[in-house]
Formats: C-alpha cells, structure tokens, sequence
C-alpha cells in the first residue's frame, strides 16, 4: 500500500501523463505493428538459438555418459540421472501435448 501511494506521488510530481506514454509529449515515436512484430521475432529467434546450443550442450553431456564412467555408477547418479530425466519429460510432455498437457 505504502509503495503504491509512493509510487502515485512520485507520478504526479514528475507530471506524466498518460499522453507521455504514449510518446506524444516527449517527441517520441510509438512503435508500429510491425516494428513490434519484428521486435517480437527477434525475442523469439533469439530464446530458439538459446533453446538450441542447451540441447547440443545436453547431447554431448548424453555422449559422455553424463561424465559418470560406467564402471563406477552408483545410486546417486541414478537419482541424478532420473531428475534430469523428469525436468526433460515435463518439458517435452508441454511441448508435444502429452501427460499432464494431453487434451
């Protein structure tokens, strides 16, 4: 409550208006459909490529046996290797529709 009437009065010292938002007072341009298309692709492009070098980074670590050398796997890398696994199926079952995201 405190922060918000903080918040109203710094608002109305400063003299902003809801027209400043909009960038008619300052001599700002607004953003257009398609800049915020664009601005939208580029986020979006940018989260893939993220997406992407985790999932090579991933199969590499898969390659190498999560770097537990198989003669000395215990129960511990067997819990490990089952969170892993679950946090993977929560994301692949959102992702294709499937457990708990089934229709």
């Amino acid at each position: 409550m405190l922060t918000m009437a903080i918040f109203l009065t710094a608002r109305k010292s400063s003299g902003f208006t809801s027209s400043d938002r909009a960038g008619e007072k300052k001599g700002r341009k607004t953003m257009t459909n398609e800049q915020k298309k664009q601005t939208a692709l580029d986020a979006f492009m940018a989260r893939k490529a993220e997406i992407d070098e985790m999932l090579a980074r991933l199969q590499v670590l898969s390659d190498e046996h999560f770097n537990v050398v198989p003669d000395e796997v215990n129960w511990g890398h067997v819990g490990d290797i089952g969170w892993t696994a679950e946090q993977l199926r929560g994301i692949t079952d959102r992702a294709f529709g499937e457990g708990e995201y089934a229709e």
